[in-house]
């Protein structure tokens, strides 16, 4: 039998509490099976397999860490038996926000939609657009009616997006154009740009047991001021 929490908070460990139990359900207290532990979040960090010791008394609780925001589960196998325990695994502790607009160039009295979503160091997002404040230039005048923004005057400003955490204060900002003239979007020189600035954005650490394959995750983020080109 598997006893856990129904949810935990991505990255932060929770515990798995494996139970040998006979065909009436009670524990078997002379259990001294050998336990292997798998589960469907790819960032998974799972006790190394462990052989119960009769001191156990057929029951032991283990530390999990889930990394992956969604429905995941947890398996234990002995090689007999099997059983599953279900976790709905929540973001974790937001480390930046990111501002989309679903245009970025409009003529005045236009509307566009705005759209903010938090991210944590595992790459898990939330839709946090309600929970988010808007700004845009002084000079671009126009007006707010939540995430919705309507131009009024021309040239290129920027929209700003705050969302606030009990811990941090996040803002992401967004270039908008406003013209009358309509914008052809010229192709791309097939050319790669110097970079000036990266940040490699990862997990903090991976658990690889022996003979064993993870899928690893890596977000690259561009800091510096040119885009990146192949």
């Amino acid at each position: 039998g598997l006893v856990t929490s129904p949810s935990a908070i991505a990255g932060k460990e929770f515990d798995l509490l494996v139970k040998a139990l006979d065909q009436r359900g009670n524990i078997k207290t002379d259990y001294t099976g050998t336990v292997k532990f798998s589960s469907s979040d790819p960032q998974s960090v799972l006790p190394s397999d462990y052989a119960f010791q009769s001191s156990d008394a057929g029951m032991k609780t283990f530390k999990i860490r889930l990394k992956t925001a969604g429905n995941q589960t947890v398996q234990v196998n002995d090689g007999t038996l099997e059983n599953t325990a279900k976790v709905k695994v929540l973001q974790g502790e937001v480390n930046l926000i990111q501002l989309s607009l679903n245009a970025s160039t409009v003529a005045p009295g236009n509307a566009i939609e705005l759209t903010v979503q938090s991210i944590d160091s595992y790459g898990n997002k939330m839709d946090v657009t309600k929970d988010s404040k808007f700004t845009v230039d002084v000079q671009a005048k126009g007006s707010f009616a939540n995430n919705i923004y309507t131009a009024q005057e021309l040239g290129k400003w920027t929209i700003l997006a705050k969302y606030t955490t009990s811990a941090r204060i996040f803002s992401s900002g967004e270039s908008l154009t406003v013209t009358t003239t309509p914008v052809v979007k010229q192709p791309e020189p097939n050319v790669t740009e110097e970079v000036k600035s990266l940040d490699i954005v990862s997990a903090d650490s991976l658990n690889i047991p022996a003979n064993s394959t993870k899928t690893l995750s890596l977000t690259v983020k561009n800091t510096g001021e040119t885009d990146l080109k192949n």
